[in-house]
């Protein structure tokens, strides 16, 4: 993290509503690439960004050390992309039940185009969220495993597992 962003943190932290806008505004972009590989989903993504960026503003005062911003809010956005996709799991299954009680037929609730899906797509959340913070935003594993709250042994597993996924012929 640069200095910049260590500053904004105190400033905002005093409540200096420029800086807070200013380090909401640079975290925004590589949180919502991240929250959109993670979930595959552009709008959930977005949904999850805009949850992020609030716990982050509502809670910010209570981070201690600047210079670990980054990692605490790939934290946040993690929870909160994983408690979103369990919602969005929920409600499915509940409009599948209204359905399947009214006994229409059911349709898909999402169409996939088979073409589109990527191998990254056929991970698990936790392996996708690994590779995505180690190789795509540049954390080292130990930082990876502080923000997804496991294991570096679970994190180097769930690393070795999907890079073998990927040289699967």
């Amino acid at each position: 993290m640069d200095e910049q962003e260590q500053w904004w943190v105190v400033r905002a932290q005093t409540g200096d509503r420029e800086a807070c806008e200013a380090l909401l505004k640079a975290l925004k972009a590589p949180l919502g690439r991240y929250l959109e590989r993670l979930l595959g989903n552009t709008t959930l993504a977005e949904d999850a960004l805009q949850q992020t960026l609030v716990v982050v503003w509502r809670k910010l005062y209570w981070l201690q050390n600047p210079s670990l911003l980054r990692p605490w809010a790939y934290r946040i956005a993690h929870r909160e992309a994983l408690a979103l996709q369990k919602k969005e799991r929920r409600w499915r299954e509940q409009v599948r039940e209204e359905v399947l009680l009214e006994n229409l037929p059911e349709a898909p609730l999402v169409s996939v185009e088979l073409e589109k899906m990527t191998l990254l797509e056929h991970l698990s959340p936790a392996s996708r969220a690994v590779l995505l913070l180690h190789y795509e935003q540049g954390f080292r594993l130990e930082e990876v495993a502080q923000i997804l709250d496991i294991p570096l042994g679970t994190v180097r597993y769930l690393e070795s597992y999907a890079m073998g996924y990927f040289s699967l012929p």
